[in-house]
């Protein structure tokens, strides 16, 4: 599982800004080299919302990374989003840096790496 430093969102947003841009282009420079590696994208919220709207803005988040990541020129052969809303905190609703940390995107690999000669 991989949190990309930098990958977060403001509230409510799922656009990427600048610092996510750059270390998802530099996420992309390493994965992209694996052709058969498998990824899943799961966007996160904070509790702040609707359970509705923030299952539809996490969704939205992952959406966003994939595309930017096959922007990048990552062709993986299969590249799964997935929208888990507030469910899974990584740190407290109740303080502003919490809820900042929660608004991510984590990106499970799974497949062959490196292809043995």
């Amino acid at each position: 599982v991989a949190e990309i430093a930098g990958v977060q969102f403001a509230t409510g947003s799922a656009n990427l800004n600048a610092e996510a841009r750059e270390a998802l282009a530099r996420f992309a420079g390493i994965v992209g080299v694996y052709p058969s590696l498998r990824l899943r994208i799961e966007g996160h919220t904070d509790s702040t919302g609707s359970e509705e709207t923030n299952r539809t803005l996490s969704y939205l988040r992952a959406v966003s990374v994939r595309d930017y990541l096959q922007a990048q020129g990552v062709r993986s052969p299969g590249i799964e989003v997935a929208g888990l809303g507030p469910d899974q905190p990584v740190a407290s609703n109740d303080t502003n840096e919490g809820r900042a940390r929660n608004r991510r995107v984590e990106i499970i690999m799974s497949g062959d790496l490196v292809t043995s000669p």
